[in-house]
C-alpha cells in the first residue's frame, strides 16, 4: 500500500474525528482495491490520489502516494 498522510484545520474536533477517519478509511479502501486488481491482472503500476474537503471555511487533505496538491486563490497580495 502507499503512503497515506492527513493533514487537517478544522474547528470542532468531534467533526474532525469523524472526517478523518472516514477520509483516511476511503482512501485506504481506494489503495487496496487497486492494488488486489493491479496484481489480479499483473499491472505494474501504482496509484496516487488527492482528497480535499472543504468545510465552513477549514480544509482536510488527504493523499495516496505521491500526489501532491496545490492551493490557488484569486486574492493577491503585494509587499
Amino acid at each position: 500500500p502507499g503512503q497515506n498522510s492527513l493533514k487537517f484545520k478544522v474547528d470542532d474536533e468531534s467533526t474532525l474525528g469523524i472526517l478523518e477517519k472516514a477520509l483516511l478509511r476511503t482512501i485506504q479502501d481506494i489503495d487496496s482495491e487497486f492494488t488486489q486488481e493491479a496484481l489480479k491482472n499483473e499491472y505494474i503500476s501504482g496509484s496516487t490520489a488527492i482528497v480535499v474537503l472543504w468545510m465552513n471555511g477549514q480544509i482536510l487533505v488527504g493523499n495516496l502516494g505521491d500526489s501532491k496538491a496545490l492551493v490557488c486563490s484569486r486574492k493577491t497580495h503585494f509587499d
